[in-house]
């Protein structure tokens, strides 16, 4: 729970820096983060946290949905 709770506040500051980056530029802001604007360090971090949410949902899956989900 921790780590899902990590990774969520990971991605969710991501997603704000970019539409206030967007906002500031006049732009509409969006969900969309394009990975290549990303530092290495940056996409490498957000690729853990994707694998910490995908772990969590097969889990929630496997729990939950009986696998079948």
């Amino acid at each position: 729970a921790s780590n899902l709770h990590d990774a969520h506040e990971f991605i969710a500051g991501l997603r704000l820096d970019n539409q206030s980056k967007a906002l500031m530029k006049g732009e509409e802001a969006s969900n969309h983060l394009n990975p290549d604007a990303l530092s290495p360090l940056l996409r490498h971090q957000l690729k853990g946290a994707f694998s910490v949410v995908a772990e969590s949902q097969r889990l929630l899956k496997m729990r939950f949905g009986h696998g079948v989900i």
